[in-house]
Order: structure tokens, then C-alpha cells, then sequence
């Protein structure tokens, strides 16, 4: 997890440094399910990650959302190092929930990939 904390979030650099955070954001989700020791929810995942990969880095330039994740995973991240699972659980939980509801709102990028994909 310190990997994490101290890791570099995204700065005054433009979107090279957005692009990096989307990878390291990445990371941090994969870490989190690894955590927690399940094989099948790991491999259910990896799949959902190469989708997510493209989503992140549009979204990410989105709304402040980099800002709100990288406060969202400190928190997460505190609430582990505090070994209070129900807290981590609701805050991975909101988290997730929340980039669900942005980009239900401004995933409008997705219905023009999705048009493309059906032409050919």
C-alpha cells in the first residue's frame, strides 16, 4: 500500500502525468482484489480491466475525477492500514459506485464506440 500513498498522482504535467495515474490507478485495483485472496474474483476481473483500461483514460481527464480518486484511494487506503474492513468495504463500494454514476452521465463517448463496433 505505500507503493501507493507515496506514489506520484497525477500533477501540474499535463495528461502525460493523467495517462501514468491511469495505469498506477489501474494497479491499485488490481492490488486491492489480490488482497483479498480470491482467485476466482481475480481472474473475473482481468477481464473487466482491459474495458476499464479505455474507460479510465477518458474519464479521467473528466470532472477533477483524478483528484477524487486519489483521495478516494487514500481513504481506502487508511481504512486498510486500520484494519477496519467495513469501512474499506463501503469505501471501495462508493468509490467504484461513483465512477459507475459518471460514466452513466458522460459515457457518451461509449455509445459512439459501440455504433463502430456494430458496422462492421
Amino acid at each position: 500500500m505505500n507503493e501507493f500513498r507515496c506514489g506520484n498522482g497525477p500533477g501540474d504535467n499535463g495528461g502525460a502525468r493523467l495517462d501514468e495515474y491511469s495505469d498506477a490507478n489501474i494497479a491499485f485495483h488490481q492490488a486491492i482484489i489480490k488482497m483479498s485472496g480470491c482467485a476466482l474474483l481475480a481472474d473475473m476481473t482481468e477481464n473487466m480491466f482491459i474495458h476499464m483500461r479505455a474507460i479510465r483514460r477518458i474519464t479521467i481527464h473528466q470532472e477533477n475525477r483524478a483528484a477524487r480518486s486519489i483521495a478516494d484511494h487514500l481513504r481506502i487506503i487508511e481504512a486498510l492500514e486500520c484494519r477496519d474492513p467495513e469501512l474499506a468495504e463501503r469505501l471501495a463500494r462508493e468509490h467504484t459506485l461513483g465512477l459507475a454514476a459518471h460514466v452513466e452521465a458522460h459515457g457518451d463517448f461509449l455509445d459512439g464506440t459501440r455504433e463502430q463496433g456494430t458496422e462492421t
